[in-house]
C-alpha cells in the first residue's frame, strides 16, 4: 500500500477520536491491512509535520487530528503567501 494512501487513512481515523498507539496499530492492521511498523513510522512523520497532535497523559500517549486544525493550517499558509 502506498504511503500517501496509508497517511490519508490514518488521518481519517484520527479525525474521529483520539487513540493510543497500540489502539491505532490494531485498528489499522485489522480494518485496513496496514502493518503496525508502518503505522508507527507514518504517525511519527505526521506528528513531525504538525498534521497530527500528540500528548502524554500520565503514562499514556494519545494521538488525534482535528479537521478544524487542518483548515486553519491551510488558511494560515494562504495568508502568509499573500503577505509575501
Amino acid at each position: 500500500m502506498y504511503a500517501c494512501t496509508c497517511t490519508k487513512i490514518i488521518i481519517s481515523i484520527l479525525q474521529k477520536d483520539f487513540f493510543q498507539l497500540k489502539e491505532l496499530e490494531r485498528m489499522c492492521q485489522k480494518e485496513k491491512g496496514i502493518t503496525s511498523m508502518s503505522v508507527k513510522d507514518i504517525l511519527t512523520s505526521l506528528v513531525d509535520d504538525g498534521l497530527v497532535d500528540t500528548d502524554k497523559v500520565g503514562t499514556s500517549v494519545y494521538f488525534w487530528a482535528f479537521p478544524s486544525k487542518a483548515s486553519q493550517n491551510v488558511s494560515s499558509k494562504i495568508i502568509k503567501e499573500r503577505n509575501y
